[in-house]
């Protein structure tokens, strides 16, 4: 089954590639076998690799020509190498083993690859048994570590969790979580304890991304067929280091002083390493990696490191199903959150069953100015009280007599509750907006700009003028997840996210959204049409706390949102 050309004579050596020769191709392959990037040169096809290359031309021989050498073989073949290597004129029993596919298409295991890939059934019979159970941890001991500064809890307990147990950890967490962080914290870690390390993922780019992290701290193998565009991890590359090596006792000799080895799923079998066992398996980005893909890493390594994102499974036969939810532990989405947010999103967002306890606001939590409630209608104290209180609640929009109505009365009560926080003395640049309406967005900037006109006695000077609260305040549309931009690169304290079309709000979108926010989270919206939705339904009953804005403000022009009552008498 494996492609590979055997028997090669060198003929001719040249600066940037090397003339072999055979006495017959099959004709169907020669364009196969053309510009192939993924080729090793042995001796009879067997270790050590003497180089990496690309093929060049494949072109057969002029009987006719004059050289001697031309008529002894039917093909000439054109090799571009990776490195210069120490061939002679006229050597023979070379073999060229092709170890990919050309054009970038699926990998195959190839001559050498494939006799070199360890396999243990018993090994593998036993991992699905080990991965529907519990991971089971070893007896607790103090794990120093030098770099846990600037860390927050789950990460610390993520590295903790991932060297104490005696199977397998699960890490996840969305973008920005510091996956990266843990990953590497765990490098220095094992590589300090002398324990060999194989770290696998779905692309070189991520891996990279990996290396880049690590390249200054310890020592590591980049296991890459191509060579990396990177300069910097390609003299860590294993053609790099291997290069010189004439054996393939000198080739083991040499990996011995390395701890880590990292490679791509599909470079994981390099025929280098041979049947090489290890102690620790992390997988990068494991729910991009179809399980059978991880079979032959999982058998030659004694327990595991999951990492990814549970939420986001692009492929349903991932390692991930076969876990036992209740090892996999979640990562915040940024490092600094409050409790009662941090333990919704793991309800909510990752369906973990996380105790949310009492989700009002401790005793050092910030409310700034809250004395300047007191001059408040009673009307506001009513909703803005309990509201202020907590860190995570549900505000029901009243009901309206017309649908297109819905999202003017929600752009009112957002714009209400962002001109409040701005008064008792939160600063606008920690105040995030969200809704899934563009006119509910262009309706909340209207709004904005009503109240800071009509109550601009209660602003200092420097926050009266709308321009600059504008600026400020983060006001998008959920498109922005959709199109993988950053939140401008900066979460905001506050968020307050605006439903008003929850039926047709997709709950992804809404899952995505709500994780932004670090300290307070305020959803908007009518409670009968976020019933109706079992994700909001879910969401209202995990937080908790909720209740309905007063409808009585239609009658009374309320302190200090004067204009506020004419505006709810023309929607209501």
């Amino acid at each position: 089954m494996g492609m590979a050309i055997n028997d090669l004579t060198l003929v001719r050596c040249g600066k940037k590639f090397r003339l072999f020769s055979k006495k017959e191709i099959d004709k169907s392959k020669i364009d196969e076998y053309y510009n192939y990037s993924g080729i090793c040169i042995t001796k009879n096809g067997k270790l050590p690799i003497i180089c990496f290359g690309t093929t060049g031309k494949i072109s057969k021989t002029n009987a006719s020509d004059g050289d001697f050498i031309y008529q002894q073989f039917a093909y000439s073949i054109r090799i571009h190498l990776d490195f210069d290597s120490n061939f002679q004129d006229n050597e023979t029993d070379l073999c060229i083993d092709f170890t990919k596919f050309p054009f970038g298409a699926m990998e195959g295991r190839r001559n050498l690859s494939r006799l070199f890939i360890y396999t243990s059934n018993k090994r593998f019979n036993n991992i699905c048994n080990i991965l529907s159970t519990k991971s089971h941890m070893k007896k607790k001991r103090n794990i120093k570590i030098d770099n846990f500064y600037g860390m927050n809890n789950d990460q610390r307990e993520a590295i903790k969790k991932s060297i104490e147990t005696k199977n397998y950890s699960v890490i996840s967490g969305y973008k920005s979580t510091g996956k990266t962080v843990v990953l590497t914290t765990l490098l220095n870690y094992f590589d300090g304890m002398n324990t060999r390390v194989l770290v696998v993922g779905p692309s070189d780019d991520s891996l990279d991304y990996l290396c880049m992290q690590i390249i200054d701290q310890i020592k590591f193998v980049r296991i890459i067929t191509e060579v990396p565009s990177n300069p910097i991890i390609a003299k860590n590359s294993l053609a790099v280091i291997t290069h010189d090596c004439k054996s393939s006792d000198e080739i083991i000799n040499k990996l011995m002083n390395y701890h880590i080895y990292i490679s791509s799923i599909f470079d994981v079998n390099d025929p280098c390493l041979g049947s090489s066992l290890y102690d620790v398996l992390i997988v990068e980005d494991c729910e991009n990696i179809p399980i059978h893909l991880l079979l032959g890493p999982i058998t030659r390594c004694n327990r595991y490191i999951f990492c990814g994102n549970l939420s986001n499974l692009t492929i349903t036969h991932s390692i991930f199903s076969f876990i036992d939810m209740n090892s996999v532990f979640f990562l915040r989405t940024q490092y600094s959150k409050s409790y009662p947010i941090y333990c919704l999103e793991n309800a909510l967002i990752y369906n973990y069953s996380a105790k949310l306890e009492n989700n009002s606001l401790n005793e050092k939590g910030f409310i700034p100015c809250l004395a300047m409630l007191n001059q408040f209608h009673e009307i506001h104290q009513k909703w803005i009280t309990p509201l202020l209180s907590s860190s995570t609640f549900v505000l029901f929009s009243p009901e309206s007599n017309e649908n297109n109505n819905s999202f003017k009365m929600n752009a009112l009560i957002i714009a209400m509750l962002t001109i409040l926080l701005i008064i008792i003395g939160y600063q606008p640049d920690v105040i995030g907006i969200l809704t899934y309406d563009k006119k509910e967005k262009k309706m909340i900037q209207k709004c904005i700009k009503h109240f800071l006109v009509s109550s601009s006695k209660w602003f200092e000077n420097e926050l009266s003028d709308y321009t600059s609260i504008k600026r400020l305040i983060q006001i998008h549309h959920f498109s922005i997840f959709r199109n993988k931009v950053d939140y401008q690169n900066k979460n905001p304290k506050i968020l307050i996210v605006s439903f008003s079309t929850a039926q047709i709000i997709p709950a992804n979108d809404a899952m995505i959204s709500l994780v932004e926010a670090r300290e307070k989270l305020y959803i908007i919206g009518n409670e009968k049409s976020l019933r109706s939705n079992p994700f909001f339904n879910k969401m209202i009953n995990l937080i908790g706390n909720s209740i309905m804005f007063p409808t009585n403000i239609h009658d009374v022009d309320c302190t200090p949102f004067e204009g506020a009552a004419q505006i709810f008498r023309n929607l209501a």
